[in-house]
């Protein structure tokens, strides 16, 4: 058995204790997933003001469903399907237009040799201009924990689908990066 499987089934075990009311597996449920949720939110909702809240009201919907599990998926996939399905929601919500004079900070010159930081903040501008299943479906292929076959069962579409939508968000974003004057040699 891979280091994965015990991972699961680890998190399985804190998920029946939180069903059974245990606040402790619960705290561990959360240290052990939290981050991952996190990263997802960011790639997805790109308005970092809403990440706290829905990550928030994810694992208060864990907390409330957790006997709710099956068993069919990974406990991360499911905690991230009631992340998806809370963060798109908000989306639905706060469909408000926002205009790039908001964002002074989107420079519209091409950026010197990159630097970590501004590699990833530039990968970061570039994202929160794909459209959102684009975002989404990189924000769920990054996660370590999500395959293809996860990611179609969340999605409740076909892998070959999965597929195709990874490589036209790749496209879209490497398209964003181009018009903002960064070049592969430069990330």
């Amino acid at each position: 058995m891979d280091s994965s499987s015990n991972d699961n089934e680890q998190l399985g075990r804190l998920l029946m204790q939180t069903a059974a009311g245990d606040e402790r597996a619960f705290e561990q449920l959360y240290q052990q997933t939290h981050r991952r949720v996190y990263a997802y939110l960011m790639r997805t909702l790109s308005n970092s003001s809403f990440v706290d809240d829905v990550l928030v009201e994810t694992y208060t919907e864990v907390w409330n469903s957790a006997a709710r599990f099956k068993g069919d998926a990974k406990v991360t996939s499911w905690i991230i399907g009631i992340a998806r399905n809370l963060a798109m929601n908000r989306l639905r919500k706060d469909r408000r237009h926002e205009d790039i004079s908001d964002y002074p900070d989107l420079a519209l010159t091409p950026p010197d040799p990159l630097e970590a930081d501004d590699a990833r903040r530039l990968t970061h501008q570039a994202m929160a201009k794909l459209t959102l299943q684009q975002r989404e479906i990189l924000g769920l292929v990054l996660l370590p924990e999500m395959n293809y076959p996860d990611i179609a069962g969340l999605l409740d579409i076909p892998v070959n689908t999965v597929k195709t939508r990874v490589f036209y968000a790749k496209e879209a974003l490497k398209k964003q990066l181009l018009s903002m004057g960064v070049t592969a040699h430069d990330i």
